[in-house]
């Protein structure tokens, strides 16, 4: 990406999300060039820079050690436990991923870095979800802390326990997963369960 195209994407705009076409973290100079770019005209403009990145999670010590002190947060894609995360995501050399990922989340607690993981669920892993929830809650900060129970926005929410808070990543301010904005995402999942809850009421009846 050439460096005007960078500074233009950036020149506007408050949140900088490195997503897509691929594991962002592997255009490693871009990514750092950019964020150095974004946090400087940021501040220029006195204005808090948020910078997020999807990754799947492998990377380099030095790399993540970067990540945690410059951005903002992230979110990681791990499919489930070690049988389930090693058929679906291995390495580059078809290796396992799941301890290094493992590794990856680790360090971003110790640290109390912010960071989400996003799970693509098959016929093959949908079974075994249940267990690899119950294994987030009970080793990671990731799940810990992002209960509807101590969501304060989501607390009169009828449908709170349907849509659990939506997609956080999508919904937050960006630097407390808890902290939900005023979102259209939080309506339209309130409307389509209300039509849902009285399309089941009128058949029952």
């Amino acid at each position: 990406m050439p460096r005007e195209i960078t500074r233009k994407a950036v020149t506007s705009i408050l949140r900088s999300t490195f997503h897509g076409g691929g594991e962002p973290t592997l255009a490693w100079n871009i990514m750092k060039r950019t964020v150095d770019y974004f946090r400087e005209s940021a501040m220029i403009r006195g204005l808090t820079p948020l910078v997020h990145t999807a990754t799947n999670g492998v990377i380099p010590q030095d790399n993540l050690n970067w990540i945690i002190e410059n951005l903002t947060c992230a979110n990681i894609s791990l499919d489930g436990l070690p049988e389930i995360q090693n058929v679906q995501r291995p390495t580059a050399t078809g290796g396992p991923s799941f301890d290094a990922v493992k590794a990856t989340m680790c360090a971003m607690d110790a640290k109390k870095f912010s960071y989400g993981v996003r799970a693509t669920v098959t016929k093959q892993s949908v079974t075994e979800m249940g267990k690899f929830t119950s294994y987030l809650a009970d080793n990671f900060s990731c799940l810990q802390n992002r209960t509807v129970a101590k969501i304060d926005y989501c607390q009169n929410c009828f449908c709170k326990y349907h849509c659990a808070g939506d997609c956080l990543t999508r919904a937050t301010d960006g630097v407390h997963l808890t902290n939900i904005l005023d979102t259209a995402r939080c309506r339209i999942n309130q409307d389509l369960t209300q039509d849902q809850i009285i399309q089941n009421l009128t058949d029952v009846s």
